[in-house]
C-alpha cells in the first residue's frame, strides 16, 4: 500500500562533505582536511575551503546521477546489508525462519538464468484477470485489486492518520496513474518533455512487444488515456496544500460526486470497511470518472497490461530489464548504467523485509552510546529553537505560546524502532520472485488494513533503521532519524560535538523547522490540522 506522503524527509537538501578524522595518537576532531582545497581563503569562499578538494577527486559514478555524502553512506549501507544476506544465507535456515526468508528472497532475485527463462509467463494470470474486466465497476474493481500487491493504478490508496482527527486511522485516496514523472512532461512545450513523451511512446512498443501483447496503434492509445490523466492531476504546488487536499467522503457522496467511478466495487476488492476516506483530489476524480466511462475498454485493457509489465520489468527476464532500465533510468534520469545487480537484488529485500535487515544492521552500526549522545544533541538543539521562539519580535505572545507547547511535545525517535514487524505469516521461497513480490506487498496491505478502528500507534516507523534518510511526521508530531544517517560523516559519537552540530545538527535542525514551515505549521500539538495562529501573526510569518 502506498503511503500518502505526509511526512517531509531531508532527502537530499543537504551537501554537506564532512567527514571524520582518524588520525592515531591524535584528539578527533571529526574534520578530515586533505578534503579542503588550501589555494582559497575560507574568509572568501567557505564552501569551496571546506569542499574543495573532496570535489576534485571525486567522479559521478556510471551508475549514478549524483554523488555526495547521502550517497556514500547510503552505498556503506547496502555493503552492510549484503554482509547481512549472505550470512542469513549460510545459516541455511529451516523453512519458515528469518535467515530463510531473507536468503531465499535474495536469492530468487539473484536467479537470473530462471528468470531469463520464464521472459513474460510471470504476467500471464495479470493479463487473464485484465481481460475479464467487461465492465466501468469490473474497472474499479481491477484498480482496488492493484492496490493489495503494490500495482499501478489511477487510484492510489494508503491508511494514515485523519489530519483533523489525529488519534484515528482513516483510508486515504490520492491520484496516480501516469508513467512520467508528473503532469508537466506530458504538457509541457519544453523540448525536454517533447522528447520524453516520444521516448515513453516507444517504451511502450518496446515492452508490449516483449510481453507478446499485439494491439493496433497501442502506444498512441495508452498514451492518450495518460495525456488525459495528466491534464485533470493536480500540480505540486496543488497538491502541497494540505488544507486544499483534505476532502472527507463517504462511499455514497463519492460516488455521487464522481460519476463512473464504483467506489463500493473499488473499497471492496482493497479489502477496505471505512464509513469515509479523504480525497486529496476530488477533481481529478471526478475526471478520471468521465475517463473511465468516455474510454473504450478494450483501451483501458491495453492500458493496464502496459503498467502491468512496466511494474514488474525490473523483476523479469534481461530485456525487460533493459527496456526498463534505458527508459526510466537512462532517458529521464540521465544515468549511464544499470546498478549491479548484487545492488539491486539487495534493495528488493531491503523494501520487502526491511524490518529484519534492520534488526541486524542495528545490531552492527548503531551503539548505546551513539543513541545517548545524539538524544542529548537533539535535545540541545530543541532548546535552542525554544529559545529563538522566546526571541521572535514578529510573533504574539499566543502564538509564542501555541508554538512552544508544539515543540514540547515534539516527539524524538533515535535509531530504530521498539518494535520490530512482524513477517511470520509471509511465505518466501528461492524460486518464486514475483509471487515473493505480491505476497510481501499484501502483507504489508492488510498491515495497513488492520489499523482501521485501532488507536493510533504512535510508535510506528515509516522508515527502517538502514534508511540514509530522516522526516518529521505532521500528525505525529515527530521527528525520526534512522541509524543508517547517524553516522560519519553526518555523525559520530568519538568527535567533537562541532563537527556532529555542523552534520547531523543541520539534518536535526531540518527537520524540526519542517514543523513550523508553510504546511507543517497548520497542525497543532497534538497532530490536527487546526489554526492556532493569530490572524496577524499568519499574515506576518
Amino acid at each position: 500500500m502506498k503511503k500518502s506522503g505526509w511526512f517531509v524527509g531531508v532527502g537530499v537538501a543537504l551537501t554537506l562533505v564532512l567527514t571524520a578524522c582518524q588520525t592515531p595518537g591524535a584528539a578527533e576532531s571529526g574534520l578530515l582536511r586533505s578534503d579542503y582545497d588550501h589555494h582559497v581563503k575560507p574568509q572568501d569562499d567557505l564552501f569551496q575551503f571546506a569542499n574543495g578538494g573532496w570535489l576534485r577527486s571525486t567522479k559521478i559514478p556510471s551508475d549514478r546521477t549524483k554523488y555526495g555524502a547521502f550517497d556514500i553512506l547510503t552505498d556503506r549501507a547496502q555493503a552492510d546489508l549484503k554482509r547481512i544476506i549472505a550470512k542469513s544465507q549460510a545459516q541455511d535456515g529451516k523453512v519458515g525462519s528469518e535467515d530463510q526468508k531473507i536468503g531465499d528472497f535474495y536469492a530468487s532475485f539473484m536467479d537470473t538464468k530462471r528468470r531469463d527463462g520464464l521472459g513474460a509467463k510471470p504476467l500471464t494470470d495479470g493479463f487473464g484477470r485484465i481481460d475479464q474486466i467487461s465492465s466501468a465497476s469490473g474497472l474499479a474493481q481491477y484498480f482496488g485489486e492493484t492496490a493489495v500487491t503494490a500495482g499501478s493504478s489511477p487510484i492510489q490508496l494508503s491508511v494514515d492518520q485523519d489530519a483533523k482527527d489525529a488519534a484515528r486511522y482513516i483510508p486515504q485516496i490520492a491520484q496516480g496513474g501516469i508513467t512520467l514523472p508528473d503532469r508537466q512532461y506530458y504538457l509541457g512545450s519544453d523540448p525536454k518533455f517533447a522528447a520524453a513523451r516520444d521516448q515513453l511512446r516507444g517504451y511502450i512498443d518496446r515492452t508490449l512487444g516483449l510481453a507478446g501483447v499485439s494491439a493496433d496503434r497501442a502506444s498512441e492509445r495508452i498514451f492518450a488515456i495518460e495525456n488525459r490523466l495528466a491534464q485533470a492531476q493536480w500540480d505540486e504546488a496543488q497538491t502541497r496544500d494540505i488544507l486544499a487536499s483534505y476532502n472527507k467522503f463517504t462511499p455514497g457522496q463519492a460516488n455521487a460526486k464522481t460519476p463512473g467511478l464504483d467506489w463500493n466495487s473499488y473499497l471492496s476488492a482493497a479489502g477496505v470497511h471505512a464509513d469515509s476516506f479523504i480525497v486529496g483530489q476530488p477533481s481529478f476524480f471526478t475526471a478520471l470518472g468521465s475517463v473511465v466511462t468516455s474510454v473504450p475498454l478494450d483501451d483501458w485493457k491495453l492500458y493496464l497490461k502496459f503498467r502491468l509489465v512496466d511494474d514488474y520489468a525490473p523483476l523479469l527476464s534481461q530485456p525487460f530489464v533493459t527496456a526498463n532500465f534505458e527508459f526510466h533510468s537512462r532517458d529521464l534520469g540521465g544515468q549511464e548504467k544499470i546498478r549491479p545487480a548484487w545492488e539491486r537484488g539487495v534493495s528488493v529485500v531491503d523494501g520487502a523485509l526491511g524490518d529484519l535487515l534492520g534488526k541486524r544492521y542495528v545490531k552492527q552500526r548503531f551503539s548505546p552510546t551513539a543513541k545517548r549522545r545524539i538524544d542529548r544533541l537533539v535535545h540541545e538543539l530543541i532548546d535552542t529553537y525554544r529559545a529563538s521562539i522566546d526571541g521572535l519580535d514578529w510573533m504574539s505572545p499566543a502564538t509564542k505560546v501555541e508554538a512552544k507547547k508544539k515543540l514540547d511535545t515534539l516527539a524524538i525517535k533515535i535509531g530504530y524502532p521498539m518494535t520490530w514487524k512482524d513477517y511470520s505469516g509471509l511465505k518466501v521461497t528461492s524460486t518464486d520472485l514475483i509471487g515473493n513480490m505480491e505476497r510481501s506487498a499484501t502483507l504489508d496491505h492488510q498491515r495497513d488494513l488492520d489499523k482501521l478502528g485501532k488507536p493510533v500507534d504512535r510508535s510506528e516507523w515509516f522508515m527502517t533503521p538502514q534508511t540514509v534518510n530522516a522526516y518529521y511526521n505532521p500528525p505525529m508530531n515527530e521527528i525520526v532519524f534512522p541509524a543508517a544517517i547517524l553516522q560519519p560523516p553526518f555523525f559520530d559519537a568519538k568527535v567533537d560535538n562541532a563537527v556532529n552540530y555542523g552534520g547531523i545538527g543541520a539534518v536535526i535542525g531540518h527537520e524540526i523547522s519542517h514543523g513550523f514551515d508553510d504546511q507543517g505549521r497548520k497542525y497543532d500539538a497534538t497532530g490536527n490540522l487546526r489554526d492556532w495562529w493569530t490572524a496577524e501573526d499568519a499574515q506576518r510569518f
